[in-house]
């Protein structure tokens, strides 16, 4: 079947909520993955320009992304900071700034290949240097500043041999990586070279995915899935034109900044990067940026609820990450308050270790639902959640065509008409993103007052279909004290950082039972959820076993005979 990306986008561009795909178009670009990257690339020219990567050959991703624009005057990025006025960096002086710095880089040691990690937060500085290290050739990631154990934990997977700081409150990656801390900027240069063009094969991309388990699991992404997903989603899933802008304040920056970034910069387009605080307090913030396509998160959702608002007529499109919990009822008041019933809403699933969607929706008026269909042009199979092996039924684990369902298989989904929908995960998550159990609890017990602990996943509200994990920690024969759960949280936060935060923090005066201080997991979650912790903590036999134990394999404190 011939690729025809034109009636792939009218097959998913629906007009009515109740309105079906058809399923012909998108399922030619499974059975053919390299027609569709050679039809991919010539309709993005046919709207964006000449590429200069070549599918299957050579993949310039810098000249694509940024340099091919820098003749335009047209924005690349924004940056909305909390206070004051927005930064805008045009593709020219992107281009600009960005060849300098790679110039700057090259004698200190940034060749092809080199790995490089920005941490920063979202901003015009690191975009630059994103920019530079696609122009270098680079293997690039980009991290959130941390807690510093849980930054040490990101720099010992990813094991960058540069990293970008900022000069004036650099993040705590260590004496050795500190000394190899780039510069951020750099007096206008022209490089001696010009923009590398990464083999197929080549990474690109250096990933720390939420959604790649085990946690904390670093993924390399070879440029021709960077390109190739990235322009994938700007000219078939955000349908982005030259000149446009995208915004998606509160997703997940190591799950989705990248790819979202990426997109924009392939289609012309301008990513425009604005704090969830931000958004929240004021969403008025995004009006004077024109933003076309916006993501709204489920606390995005939640604000615009309590602020209905009338939004700009630049506004075209919506997207939900299909991975959160769905509130349905606060959604719709959502769309239906800010007078965005009209608009085509959709849900993607983005994975940077993907190197971008993973799964998308049909584009539809009011279309809350949980709906999802794989990516275009990359091939999958639905496998037995039990035996692991293809399925022969509509539901199943799906999983990308070349990864292995025991190792890569995470998302469930199921077939309604011609479409899916998503069946969240095989085993409890935080809105698709691993939640660090075992480690966490395995950390909490290094803490002087704690004798075992366990993390126990809960079902959230059946509406939305989330997941809430409350962290059991056992303290033997001591009394509770506020201090303990301050502890807890504080290492919590610095280990792992704030988005792994348990939903509830509970301290039973018992011990656990397992080995050590290793808690057996399904032990204390069949107690937890029985309630059964709860009635052997208010028992005064049991407080007395308790203290008993604690005389029997402790020894005394000063001051006793122990007789």
């Amino acid at each position: 079947m011939p690729i025809d990306l034109a009636a792939l986008l009218r097959s998913v561009e629906l007009r009515r909520e109740d309105e079906t795909t058809d399923p012909g178009p998108l399922s030619a670009t499974w059975e053919d993955p390299a027609a569709f990257r050679r039809a991919l690339f010539a309709f993005a020219a046919e709207r964006t320009g000449t590429l200069r990567s070549r599918a299957g050959t050579a993949y310039d991703v810098y000249a694509d992304a940024v340099l091919r624009h820098a003749a335009s005057d047209r924005i690349a990025f924004v940056e909305v900071p909390s206070r004051g006025a927005p930064g805008r960096l045009r593709f020219s002086e992107l281009h600009a700034r960005a060849s300098a710095l790679a110039a700057a880089w090259t004698p200190l040691g940034v060749n092809p290949g080199a790995a490089i990690a920005i941490v920063l937060p979202p901003g015009v500085a690191g975009v630059v240097a994103l920019a530079a290290a696609l122009y270098a050739g680079a293997c690039v990631s980009w991290i959130t500043p941390k807690g510093d154990l849980a930054l040490a934990a990101a720099m010992d997977a990813l094991a960058p041999a540069h990293v970008v700081l900022d000069p004036k409150a650099p993040a705590k990656v260590g004496e050795k990586l500190a000394k190899k801390a780039l510069p951020i900027a750099a007096p206008p240069r022209a490089p001696a070279v010009g923009p590398h063009a990464y083999a197929p094969k080549e990474p690109c991309l250096g990933a720390l995915s939420p959604l790649r388990a085990p946690f904390g699991t670093a993924t390399l992404v070879p440029a021709e899935t960077v390109v190739s997903s990235a322009l994938s989603d700007a000219m078939l899933v955000h349908r982005l034109a030259p000149g446009e802008r995208l915004s998606a304040p509160g997703f997940h920056h190591e799950q989705a900044f990248l790819p979202m970034v990426l997109s924009a910069w392939l289609a012309g387009a301008a990513y425009v990067s604005v704090p969830l605080a931000t958004f929240q307090s004021t969403p008025a913030v995004l009006d004077a940026e024109g933003v076309n396509v916006l993501g709204l998160s489920a606390s995005a959702t939640a604000a615009l609820r309590a602020s209905p608002r009338a939004w700009p007529g630049s506004l075209k499109a919506l997207f939900r990450d299909v991975g959160e919990p769905l509130d349905w009822m606060e959604t719709r008041a959502a769309v239906a308050g800010n007078n965005l019933g009209k608009l085509p809403l959709s849900n993607l699933l983005i994975d940077t270790a993907a190197g971008g969607t993973v799964l998308f929706s049909a584009r539809r008026p009011q279309g809350i639902n949980a709906k999802a269909l794989p990516s275009p042009g990359v091939p999958w199979d639905l496998f037995d959640p039990a035996t692991k092996k293809p399925t022969t039924g509509d539901a199943g684990l799906f999983v990308r065509r070349g990864d292995k369902p025991d190792k890569d298989g995470y998302f469930l989904l199921a077939r309604v008409a011609s479409e899916y929908l998503w069946g969240s995960t095989l085993t409890p998550r935080r809105s698709a993103r691993v939640f660090p159990g075992e480690a966490l609890s395995l950390a909490v017990t290094e803490l002087p007052f704690c004798e075992g602990a366990a993390v126990v996943p809960l079902p959230g509200a059946a509406a939305r279909g989330d997941t809430r994990f409350a962290l059991c920690v056992f303290i033997g024969a001591r009394q509770s004290e506020p201090s303990f759960t301050d502890a807890i949280d504080k290492l919590v936060r610095e280990r792992f950082g704030p988005d792994y935060t348990p939903d509830a923090v509970e301290l039973f005066p018992l011990y656990g039972r397992g080995k050590g201080k290793k808690v057996d997991p399904e032990w204390c979650a069949s107690n937890y959820r029985a309630g059964r912790l709860h009635a052997r903590a208010a028992n005064p036999g049991v407080a007395a076993l308790v203290e008993l134990r604690r005389r029997l394999t402790s020894p005394p404190p000063r001051g006793e005979t122990g007789g």
